[in-house]
């Protein structure tokens, strides 16, 4: 009797709440993908780059090389990535020949398989805020 109830329970349970197993959307590693970005508003030194839209390279060595939509090279450098939660992660760009140097610390936060928005900002070399939507490939 004490089976039944308990499994009665849960089947209520699953049925009233959802039996979903929780899914993992962040990547554990950005090593051999590339993300397209499209900046959605921007301030400080980003101010005016609505619409923008740009491709980024991530290696195995922990390098990535940032392209305007035309395919010119915008940037290149290092990076270091970061899983914050099942959803989140953070990427930090260190970027090689900028003067001054400009850090840029972006939070990928993903709303779908390989989909979401992200939030990025300067912690080096000037103040400025984008924010986006992005697809990983």
């Amino acid at each position: 009797m004490k089976f039944t109830t308990a499994l009665g329970c849960f089947l209520f349970l699953c049925l009233t709440l959802g039996c979903q197993k929780s899914s993992t959307l962040a990547p554990d590693t950005l090593e051999n993908r590339v993300l397209v970005g499209k900046v959605t508003s921007g301030s400080g030194l980003f101010t005016g780059l609505e619409t923008y839209e740009f491709t980024t390279q991530f290696d195995a060595s922990r390098h990535f090389q940032s392209k305007t939509k035309s395919g010119s090279i915008e940037s290149k450098g290092a990076y270091t990535y970061k899983k914050i939660n099942k959803n989140s992660c953070v990427l930090i760009l260190h970027p090689f020949s900028s003067i001054p140097a400009q850090e840029l610390q972006i939070t990928l936060k993903f709303t779908a398989p390989n989909t979401g928005v992200y939030e990025g900002h300067l912690l080096t070399g000037g103040q400025g805020e984008q924010t986006g939507l992005f697809d990983l490939k």
